[in-house]
């Protein structure tokens, strides 16, 4: 993720949302990346490395960026990583020419499996450095539309930007994701729940998100229901599935209609039935998500 503002741009804070409508802060970035377009379009290449045919131009006047050269050794190895229009590449010598304009010559193309393209004018350029945002995420997120927003502040840290005030900026989720790893989030309730009682909250620290269907989730009771009992499971107040316990029995079934997210700082509820049953007790559960 990169990001820049004006003159006196101090750094975002990062929130993201699975829905549009929830956002969980993420992180802050503390100042601008060094990014723009390409100011030529750039051809193809099948040469040998590194690229001696090809100038990369770029115009970082977005970003008010600057560039410098390296050795070949560090070029070779990368030290110069940047983004253009989708391929990875790495580059030897800056030349700049005008104000916020370089010449990128000895270029590493197609880094880590990218694939080696032509690339436009206008096409977007991003310096892979520490002022990039890099987010982890699961391989269950890959396919899916999230939704970011980026409350600025100024160099000193005041005027922030309320989250309302600003857009939101839309990603459809690419790569293969962060090798996935098994989450639950477990709860219990001694005695009998009262009407539309909040059995469990549990805010999170990190995304977890749970298949449709609750695939691989558990619930059970100390004594059955003599009607049905179905618990609603909330993110953020919103119904997204249920936990039920058919009449007599004390395991439950469970229900998701669609694989649900939860980012940092979202709230999973799991609600009592507005009508209670004096003969159902000591239900338990563990939902089983992944990260």
């Amino acid at each position: 993720m990169a990001l820049s503002g004006g003159a006196n741009w101090g750094g975002a804070q990062v929130w993201i949302s699975s829905d549009g409508s929830s956002y969980a802060y993420a992180r802050t970035i503390p100042g601008p990346a060094t990014q723009g377009t390409l100011s030529a379009a750039l051809p193809s290449y099948g040469g040998s490395e590194p690229d001696t045919t090809n100038t990369l131009a770029v115009d970082l006047t977005q970003s008010r960026g600057q560039l410098f050269s390296v050795s070949a050794t560090d070029a070779a190895n990368l030290a110069t990583l940047c983004y253009v229009g989708g391929e990875f590449l790495a580059f030897q010598t800056a030349t700049l020419t005008t104000t916020y304009h370089y010449a990128l010559t000895e270029l590493y193309r197609g880094a880590y499996g990218s694939a080696i393209g032509s690339h436009a004018a206008g096409a977007k350029f991003a310096r892979l450095d520490q002022a990039i945002g890099r987010f982890p995420y699961p391989s269950t997120l890959v396919g899916q539309t999230i939704y970011l927003k980026f409350p600025s502040a100024n160099l000193v840290g005041g005027g922030a930007q309320s989250l309302a005030s600003v857009p939101p900026y839309t990603y459809t989720v690419t790569g293969s994701g962060k090798a996935s790893v098994t989450t639950t989030v477990s709860g219990s309730y001694a005695g009998s729940p009262t009407a539309s009682l909040v059995v469990q909250r549990y805010v999170f620290a990190d995304t977890v998100m749970f298949s449709a269907g609750l695939a691989g989730s558990q619930g059970t009771a100390g004594g059955a229901a003599t009607a049905t009992a179905t618990y609603s499971i909330r993110k953020n107040g919103t119904t997204v599935g249920t936990m039920v316990f058919a009449p007599g029995a004390t395991t439950a079934t469970f229900t998701m209609g669609s694989a649900t997210t939860y980012v940092a700082g979202d709230i999973l509820t799991v609600v009592a039935p507005s009508s209670p049953d004096a003969t159902f007790s000591q239900p338990r559960w563990t939902f089983v998500g992944s990260r």
